[in-house]
């Protein structure tokens, strides 16, 4: 019995004593300089106001994070819902909806532990252009905003070349928000007009634009209140467009304004 404990013991000691097997291929035996994490591919598919992104990364790029740059002059103006890093998170895919017209830049980068990927960042442009007929729109189709905030909508034509004057009346819940801009320039140096029909109704009224229109260019810029911290809309109820034949312009489609809260 003795015999047999002390054969045991050997034959553990020995075994301990050899040298363990190294993985060279495993990404915890690299050395800590080379532990860099790298996205090497991201891509894109766009449909409409949507756009899904997936991605890759190299063996140490173990969790990631992205967001979406918008380009336009009032964006600073904005509360943008998507304009921030993400959390970070494994995914290797995220999805946009609701996005406006124009150009984006959508950016992604990763880590390992506590090792962040240096910039640059992976990027992608891309561009949305949804609408293509005779069209009104609220920009931006979906912003945050907290209670009791200011905020500001835009209201652009689209894809109308000679217009003459135009109508448009905008309607919303003056329980939840409530206008604050003048009624007499809508925001910004133009010939529109911004009177109150109500307390829940504004109607935006330009009839000199005579040939000076410019696409690129909104209408109105509108200034709210938030009065409470909840889910609203900016809805276009009403519109007369007329060209420089006072002939009455057809419009195909119309893009409410969603209004978020904030969480």
């Amino acid at each position: 019995m003795v015999i047999r404990i002390v054969y045991l013991f050997l034959i553990l000691l020995f075994t301990s004593c050899e040298e363990l097997d190294i993985n060279e291929d495993s990404i915890f035996e690299a050395d800590p300089s080379e532990q860099i994490p790298d996205v090497t591919y991201v891509g894109e598919t766009i449909n409409g106001s949507s756009a899904d992104f997936s991605w890759e990364g190299n063996d140490f790029a173990l969790e990631f994070s992205y967001m979406v740059e918008y380009y336009i002059d009032y964006a600073d103006q904005v509360w943008q819902p998507y304009n921030n890093w993400s959390d970070w998170t494994t995914n290797h895919t995220t999805y946009y909806n609701d996005l406006d017209e124009g150009n984006y830049t959508f950016y992604v980068r990763s880590r390992f532990g506590l090792i962040e990927e240096q910039e640059p960042y992976f990027s992608t442009d891309f561009e949305i252009d949804a609408i293509v007929g005779p069209a009104l729109r609220i920009y931006p189709l979906r912003q945050k905003v907290g209670g009791e905030d200011s905020f500001y909508v835009y209201l652009y034509v689209e894809n109308i070349d000679d217009i003459a004057g135009l109508q448009v009346e905008l309607q919303f819940n003056s329980d939840q928000i409530v206008f604050i801009g003048s009624p007499d320039n809508c925001g910004l140096e133009s010939n529109s007009f911004c009177p109150e029909l109500d307390d829940s109704r504004i109607t935006i009224l330009n009839w000199n634009i005579n040939g000076d229109f410019n696409s690129d260019s909104p209408i109105a810029q509108l200034s709210f209140n938030r009065l409470r911290n909840e889910d609203t809309e900016i809805i276009i109820s009403g519109y007369t467009l007329r060209n420089s034949n006072n002939d009455d312009i057809p419009v195909d489609y119309v893009f409410n304004g969603i209004i978020e809260k904030v969480e």
